[in-house]
């Protein structure tokens, strides 16, 4: 229980010293250039989170339990960094309200599939098994970051009016968001829109710590000690079961799901028609929406404003520690994927093969047909020997 909740101070203690190199700002006092902030969503922050998400998705493919955890936990890391990076912005009066959609942009993926999807299966009535898990860190850090937005977000002067901060924002210059289009950062429906997520975030972090406190202090008394599970039964470098998937995309929340634990072999189990692996396969293809959504609003944003990234170069340690963390998650993941596609494949070459030959034997009787022509070719040889007749006039 405790491990979690030390993650996600360790994570936060080890990116939190790092300095801001930027912020989003204007170039200069009477211009509209907007210079962005690399720490934030600059390219190897970007491309690392793109990556960990859409290997995520390709994840129940083949990873094992390990591969998994590994890159839950880099996807982690690099979503903590974005938003503490964001938080420490805050005193710089920088373009925060910029900088806010861009990143509700790039993590979607985890806002839309772990909060949201998490808090829909905690009402769920088929959540039938005692055991629960601890709560996601980042989901509740991301929840928190949605909270702690201010309820005046239509002033542009006060959209961090609680914290008595500039938006950042200059009168006169444009300011666009891009949502499969191009329109105003501070149209009213944008507006309304951050106010319900503002509303929303807090349902969810009110039952997200009912049920963490719930948990945490039953764990104390020792009820869930029954439930524990022998590590030596499943290890760690076992396939994923389907129900290991749901908990991974719906965040830590929910149960586990009325589903058996049978091992996870082929990728049909978790794409084909059974009924356990429905709840997986939605989740999956919400997450790969979520992913493409993400991909397309915040490289158009960046676009749409024309924000200059020119001095985070991808060779900075700003942007090549995420693509550090992305390789050392993502690649072991792709690998046991591609390895057991592979192997996926094979087998169905095989079994199509055998079911050629078995119906060849079923046509032919058993006989092989190979050995007909020989005895034919002798039979004609003896008759053409004993009547003086060419053998290849016999038919």
């Amino acid at each position: 229980m405790s491990r979690y909740i030390f993650t996600l101070i360790a994570i936060s203690l080890t990116f939190f010293p790092i300095p801001v190199a930027s912020y989003t700002h204007y170039r200069d006092a009477e211009s509209c250039d907007l210079v962005g902030d690399g720490d934030i969503y600059g390219k190897g922050i970007r491309y690392s989170l793109y990556i960990q998400c859409f290997t995520l998705i390709l994840a129940p493919l083949g990873a094992s339990t390990q591969d998994v955890h590994a890159l839950r936990i880099g996807l982690n890391a690099v979503a903590t960094a974005v938003i503490f990076n964001f938080l420490k912005d805050i005193p710089r009066k920088g373009f925060l309200f910029l900088e806010f959609w861009i990143i509700v942009a790039m993590l979607q993926f985890i806002l839309w599939v772990c909060n949201w999807i998490s808090f829909m299966f905690v009402l769920k009535p088929v959540m039938r098994d005692t055991r629960l898990e601890v709560l996601d860190p980042t989901s509740l850090l991301l929840s928190v970051f949605f909270f702690i937005v201010p309820r005046k977000g239509a002033d542009k002067e006060e959209f961090w009016g609680t914290l008595s901060q500039s938006v950042g924002y200059r009168q006169g210059c444009e300011a666009k968001m891009n949502f499969y289009g191009n329109s105003d950062l501070y149209h009213k429906n944008w507006v309304a829109f951050l106010k319900a997520m503002c509303i929303l975030s807090i349902p969810l972090i009110v039952s997200a710590i009912m049920n963490f406190l719930w948990i945490y202090f039953m764990h104390l008394l020792g009820f869930f000690d029954e439930f524990e599970q022998n590590p030596e039964d499943e290890p760690k470098s076992a396939p994923c079961t389907p129900c290991a998937v749901q908990k991974f995309l719906v965040g830590c929340i929910c149960s586990k799901l009325d589903t058996p634990n049978w091992p996870y072999t082929t990728p049909p189990r978790i794409i084909s028609g059974h009924k356990v692996s429905r709840m997986a396969k939605w989740c999956a293809a919400f997450g790969f929406v979520a992913c493409v959504s993400s991909v397309i609003w915040t490289e158009n944003t960046i676009d749409a404003n024309n924000i200059d990234l020119s001095a985070a170069t991808i060779t900075s340690s700003g942007q090549l520690i995420p693509l550090i963390v992305t390789a050392f998650t993502s690649v072991p993941t792709l690998w046991s994927v591609f390895r057991r596609f592979v192997r996926w494949c094979i087998h169905i070459l095989n079994g199509f093969r055998r079911s050629k030959n078995t119906l060849t034997d079923e046509s032919t009787g058993g006989i092989d047909l190979g050995l007909v022509e020989p005895v034919n070719e002798s039979a004609g040889s003896i008759i053409a020997e004993t009547s003086m007749v060419d053998a290849g006039d016999i038919v």
